[in-house]
């Protein structure tokens, strides 16, 4: 009763083993594959942030360069009327392209600013996403044969003493009185 119990225990726990490796190679590999398409995900909503700030500030720039022409056009209109001319308009037309050049200025210097802080978090959410899958992609234990020997010799010799005991008693039984009268005798005698 043994030998068939050990064999098919230890045969159960190399199948058991093999089916939860391959069970978690399964998990792994869909783990991997969603941290893969989240930071896809996360980076391309980063990019696509990033477009619409740029066309945000292209249509900024373009509304300040038409109000800037039509102020410096009105300007020029006044001040034509007002009888001013010659170094004042000069000055007051260099005025008006100062501000319209600090304008130009400000925005692209964000545009910058932007990008230096989206490059950064998209490196931290590299670097975090590698991170995720070293720990999503933790190594395998390989069947453990002499584990599932011992697990096998163990409950065979168990089965052994707990369904063998029963047929054996009688004779064992016997044996252990006639030895145990032998072993007084021999005390006796020392």
């Amino acid at each position: 009763m043994g030998l068939p119990v050990t064999l098919l225990t230890t045969a159960l726990s190399i199948k058991g083993q093999r089916d939860a490796a391959k069970a978690q190679r399964t998990v792994q590999a869909r783990a991997s594959a969603a941290e893969q398409k989240r930071l896809l995900e996360q980076m391309s909503a980063s990019r696509l942030e990033q477009a619409q700030e740029r066309i945000a500030a292209a249509q900024q720039i373009s509304a300040a360069e038409k109000a800037t022409l039509a102020a410096a056009s009105t300007a020029k209109v006044s001040a034509g009327e007002a009888g001013v001319a010659g170094v004042s308009i000069d000055a007051l037309e260099n005025d008006i392209n100062r501000e319209r050049g600090e304008f130009r200025f400000r925005i692209g210097q964000q545009l910058q600013f932007n990008d230096i802080a989206r490059n950064f978090a998209l490196e931290n959410a590299q670097t975090a996403s590698t991170m995720n899958l070293i720990n999503i992609n933790q190594p395998i234990a390989p069947v453990d044969y002499l584990k599932a020997l011992t697990i096998g010799l163990q409950t065979g010799t168990a089965a052994e003493s707990l369904f063998g005991s029963s047929g054996g008693s009688s004779s064992s039984g016997g044996g252990s009185s006639s030895s145990g009268g032998g072993g007084g005798g021999g005390g006796g005698g020392g």
